[in-house]
């Protein structure tokens, strides 16, 4: 029966080790990225709390504030005042260049 040698049986278990953990540490790295991910969503979602919370202030204590967003979102206005709302006019088609559709029998 042949001998293997001492690198023969660190390469043997070495290989073995590695199939044994490969499963857990590929695990281990992808729940890590999932908590980079959360935890940056987490702050992202605590930057748009403290926007919500300064808009509230702003509406219950600035008169003028409120006003603005009165004006702006809900597109109230104040009694007496006159809404002009432009409107642009759409593209008019020259006579001479337009062209009858397909479905349409030429008259000549």
């Amino acid at each position: 029966m042949r001998k293997f040698g001492p690198f023969v049986w660190l390469l043997v278990v070495t290989v073995g080790l590695a199939i044994l953990f490969f499963p857990r540490v590929s695990k281990y790295m992808e729940l890590r990225r999932m908590e980079e991910k959360l935890t940056k969503e987490i702050a992202d979602l605590k930057g748009k709390i403290r926007e919500l919370e300064r808009e509230e202030y702003l509406i219950k204590n600035d008169v003028a504030h409120l006003e603005r967003v009165m004006r702006e979102e809900l597109r109230l206005v104040k009694p007496g005042e006159i809404v002009y709302k432009i409107v642009p006019e759409e593209e008019k088609v020259n006579p001479q260049t337009e062209t009858k559709p397909a479905s349409e029998p030429k008259t000549s």
